[in-house]
């Protein structure tokens, strides 16, 4: 198992103020520039409001997963969507519907090759193709939507409200539904989007097995990312010790941890294995998902790296201080006060 310190490989450049340290390690967990300049402008005279800070820092954190899903419905519904307009296509309850529809009629043709032996629920989902947005139709699309997924099985705390999507509410409730729906649809032969591939993955590994049974019928498999990635080009890779190279996953890791700037730091990270690490007190999966997006599996979903560190590293809590208090006024509050 590899130790390292995660600030081993930072520059030695000369020490910067606290307050300006502070502000290098927020400008690392978001887009650089965009709510540090904001913050520290004149000299650090100007706080924002704290919560709008977290909120920006929540939604960066959505932004691989509905990547990650608007690649699987255009693979699925051959539909123009992406993570910018996620929400603006999806809002009218029409492709949700025809996603269900594809759902349905895919496990129905898996069954009759005996492909799956699970049932199907009969009722088909029912909506107004040329529903308009901020309707009443649109409404009526997602809540039948809705009820076709309870039929499905999924979870009552998975589900959101019909305004959550048709008027953009609660972006990250619709996200977390149609994954927990994609991990349903895999169980019946429907390829999913690649973070349930990693969940597989991961569920393999931890049994220690290349193959599971689940109520006596054999698990769905589907191309891995991760093995698919391990064949393709990448970029020229670090070598680590006793004559192994480092992984693009693990470069990744390495180099985003590495950017602390504080001295004595004391959280440690581990490299167990390959996407598996010991970070502070916690054994964690990581994996890089469409080449870009550093993704850390924890309870039963996923969160990007920077938003992991963020919540669990002390060095990355996000400190402002008020031009005329001196008071800190902690954003996210660590877990770990200190790496022992």
């Amino acid at each position: 198992m590899e130790s390292w310190n995660k600030n081993s490989s930072a520059t030695s450049s000369p020490r910067t103020p606290r307050a300006r340290s502070r502000s290098a390690s927020y400008g690392n967990i978001g887009n650089r520039g965009t709510v540090t300049e904001a913050a520290y402008q004149n000299g650090g005279c100007s706080t924002p409001d704290l919560k709008d800070v977290a909120q920006e820092l929540q939604a960066k954190a959505l932004i691989p997963l509905k990547e990650d899903l608007a690649q699987w419905l255009n693979k699925l519904l051959g539909i123009d969507i992406d993570a910018g307009n996620f929400m603006d296509v999806l809002d009218n309850g029409v492709f949700v519907c025809h996603l269900a529809q594809h759902i349905h009629t895919k496990a129905e043709a898996n069954r009759q090759n005996l492909k799956t032996t699970q049932h199907i629920p009969e009722n088909k989902v029912r909506f107004r193709p040329n529903a308009k947005r901020g309707s009443w139709f649109a409404r009526d699309n997602t809540a039948n939507f809705l009820s076709w997924c309870r039929e499905w099985g999924v979870k009552q705390e998975c589900l959101f409200e019909s305004e959550d999507l048709v008027f953009h509410k609660h972006e990250r409730s619709v996200i977390l539904c149609l994954l927990e729906l994609a991990r349903i649809a895999s169980t019946y032969g429907v390829e999913p989007p690649n973070l349930v591939k990693f969940e597989k993955e991961i569920e393999k590994e931890e049994l220690g097995s290349t193959e599971s049974l689940t109520g006596g019928v054999k698990s769905m498999v589907f191309d891995s990312p991760s093995s698919s990635r391990s064949s393709s080009p990448c970029t020229p890779r670090r070598r680590l010790g006793s004559g192994r190279i480092a992984s693009k996953l693990h470069q990744e890791v390495t180099k985003l941890t590495s950017q602390c700037t504080c001295s004595n730091c004391g959280f440690q990270i581990n490299r167990i294995s390959e996407g598996k690490y010991k970070i502070g007190r916690k054994i964690v999966f990581i994996r890089l998902l469409h080449g870009k997006h550093l993704m850390v599996r924890v309870g039963g979903g996923w969160d990007t790296f920077e938003h992991f560190l963020a919540k669990h590293d002390p060095c990355k809590v996000i400190e402002f201080e008020r031009e005329t208090i001196d008071d800190k006024y902690l954003v996210i509050q660590s877990k770990y006060k200190s790496g022992t």
